[in-house]
């Protein structure tokens, strides 16, 4: 992960950063129960993840955007319907 990620997403906004970020997910992967991988794309400068992860209250569906470069990650993209996981428990 490159130290000056850039990230964005539906609750945080942007973060640039990797500090910043590894901080703020800390709340999700605390919450999140399992995770279920649904289809995932690799191309030379990205990847593309679908997935479901299962909340205190049932599952909610994430995409995240991976672009990377010489194998770092130099930004990810979430996205989700927040007050879906806002409502199933994730913070």
């Amino acid at each position: 992960m490159a130290p000056d990620l850039d990230f964005e997403g539906p609750i945080a906004g942007r973060i640039v950063g990797a500090e910043p970020f590894i901080k703020g997910v800390f709340g999700f992967i605390e919450t999140a129960r399992s995770f279920d991988l649904l289809h995932q794309l690799r191309t030379e400068n990205g990847v593309a993840t679908l997935y479901d992860a299962e909340m205190p209250e049932r599952a909610v569906r994430f995409a995240e955007f991976f672009q990377i470069d010489g194998g770092t990650i130099r930004s990810l993209r979430l996205l989700y319907d927040a007050a879906d996981y806002q409502a199933k428990g994730g913070r």
